[in-house]
């Protein structure tokens, strides 16, 4: 063999070892589990022991056994579509089937996989799916047709056999017939009146399921006629901002649009819903930043610092009229007693106990994050990294030898002697007892150069970009990467929170939990 021949085999089984290092952990589909906007029901199936909701943003799963919610289905775990139209079951299978315009898809739990049933030149949607031994059913405004399950072929029909189950509008109950009058008149009321109609219901021994259009889903005890109101999934779906706060997981998203700030308790799994046009003192639904002490969870909205009396259950916002430097709060760092609030131009520090803020009229620029160490505040800025010595009040500007902190410094982490800076140029490190600096870069180490959170625990860093995660094994050195294909439901990250084995990533679509340590890996 010619020596260039030899150099170059070695370089392809070492460049296969190297990227078999960072691809051997086979997570399981199970390990991803994402959460959307699952308010807005638009079908309804039941079971022996779950009922599923089909919502505009997955399906929705409530274990009647248990009495709570379960894992959602969302694109995350590979549902080929956002928007369900129709859920239902083959019963002769115990396939999920799943309608989205003119597809539908049925779901082999014994596989993990997902089918499409595609009807070639057939145009229309389906208002109702059903099932018989032989084929599946739909039904849509003129439209008629059946597949067969052993052909794997589409036909269109005159006339629907009997032995049909169905779902969608064919299976759900008439909710306006005598029998379901205490619905009347049909909508849900929300806190303060506003109105939320039923777009669903299905009826299941002596319970009454019932979906509603933005107002999650109701359980009806057709004998006492009782009610219990099921409500799940992040507002919006957007989430920018996470905090957890012993056991209460808080999401709160940026956009315009953004509906409510979320607050997810893990023990119940029960969901709760706040926002401005409901909740007297809270001014914005569009949230930045959330952290939280043992009194209070602090909100850093657009419109103000606003204060959620944890106890009280009331909000209280702050403003430029008391001392803010900007309403539009961009960081926030809890510290004994007083609580350091950036903004869009400038920083201040409120003592806690008296409501009292002090601006620190040093810094006019946008505040992206803070941290403290040794009784020094770190500030990353848009126009660098800045530190504060608390007791003395004096500041100086931290720089490394490329100068790449004086751009944009979105996020810095304190960790076991290094401090880890994200910035638009990709991370950098700064080991603190060495003095010395170094480098990590797209595409070799990160899926994106332009870092927007970063966590860490005594094993990992997690890096959020808005092309996906990478994820450092401090002990072995190993970069790996996620996205959309490994079970994340977006790819722009902007907030991570480390919970045990657990890891949960804010996304633009929503959020999603990674069990990262799970004990059955495939290696």
């Amino acid at each position: 063999m010619k020596p260039n021949r030899f150099i170059l085999l070695i370089w392809i089984v070492f460049s296969s070892l190297i990227v078999f290092s960072a691809e051997a952990t086979q997570y399981l589909p199970e390990d991803w589990v994402s959460y959307t906007d699952l308010r807005y029901i638009t079908s309804i199936a039941v079971d022996l022991r779950f009922v599923y909701f089909g919502t505009r943003d997955g399906i929705c799963v409530y274990d009647k056994l248990k009495e709570r919610w379960g894992d959602p289905i969302t694109t995350g775990d590979g549902l080929p579509t956002r928007n369900v139209d129709v859920v239902g079951i083959d019963v002769y299978t115990n396939n999920l089937l799943v309608s989205s315009g003119s597809n539908i898809y049925s779901y082999a739990s014994t596989l993990e996989d997902w089918e499409s049933y595609e009807m070639e030149g057939v145009g229309g949607s389906f208002t109702s799916i059903g099932v018989n031994a032989e084929y599946i059913w739909g039904e849509g405004p003129d439209l008629k047709i059946r597949f067969d399950k052993i052909t794997r072929s589409w036909v269109p029909v005159d006339r629907f056999e009997d032995d049909i189950k169905w779902f969608g509008k064919r299976g759900e109950v008439d909710i306006k017939k005598p029998r379901y009058s205490f619905l009347a008149p049909f909508y849900i009321p929300g806190r303060h009146l506003e109105r939320y109609n039923m777009t669903a219901a299905v009826e299941d021994g002596k319970i009454l399921w019932v979906g509603t259009e933005g107002y999650g889903s109701f359980k009806y005890d057709l004998i006492d006629l009782t009610s219990t109101h099921l409500l799940m999934g992040v507002a919006g779906g957007g989430v920018d901002a996470m905090y957890l706060d012993e056991g209460t997981l808080w999401f709160g998203g940026k956009a315009v649009d953004a509906p409510a700030v979320t607050r997810w308790c893990e023990t119940d799994s029960s969901w709760v819903y706040y926002d401005k046009e409901n909740d007297v003192g809270l001014f914005s639904n569009r949230i930045s930043v959330i952290v939280a002490d043992s009194k209070y969870v602090w909100l850093g909205t657009e419109h103000g610092l606003t204060r959620f009396d944890k106890k009280k259950g009331i909000f209280k916002t702050f403003t430029v009229f008391d001392g803010l430097p900007r309403n539009e709060v961009t960081a926030e760092l809890v510290h004994g007693d007083s609580l350091w609030v950036g903004t869009s131009y400038g920083l201040a520090v409120m003592d806690v106990s008296s409501s009292d803020f002090t601006r620190m009229t040093q810094l006019k620029v946008r505040i992206n994050h803070l941290a403290v160490s040794n009784e020094s505040l770190w500030v990353a800025t848009s126009e660098g990294v800045f530190i504060l010595d608390i007791q003395s009040g004096k500041w100086l500007q931290f720089k490394d030898p490329e100068g790449l902190l004086e751009v944009s410094t979105n996020y810095l982490l304190f960790d076991s002697g290094k401090i880890w800076f994200g910035t638009w140029r990709g991370l950098i490190s700064f080991d603190m007892r060495s003095k010395t600096w170094k480098r990590f870069t797209y595409p070799v180490h990160l899926p994106d150069e332009k870092l927007r959170v970063l966590a860490a625990d005594e094993k990992n860093l997690w890096v959020g970009t808005g092309s996906g995660v990478a994820h450092l094994r401090k002990d072995i050195g190993d970069w790996i990467k996620y996205d959309k294909r490994d079970g994340l439901i977006g790819e722009e990250v902007n907030a991570i929170v480390i919970h045990g084995d657990y890891v949960f990533f804010g996304t633009d679509e929503g959020v999603t939990r990674f069990y990262w340590n799970d004990p059955f890996l495939v290696r």
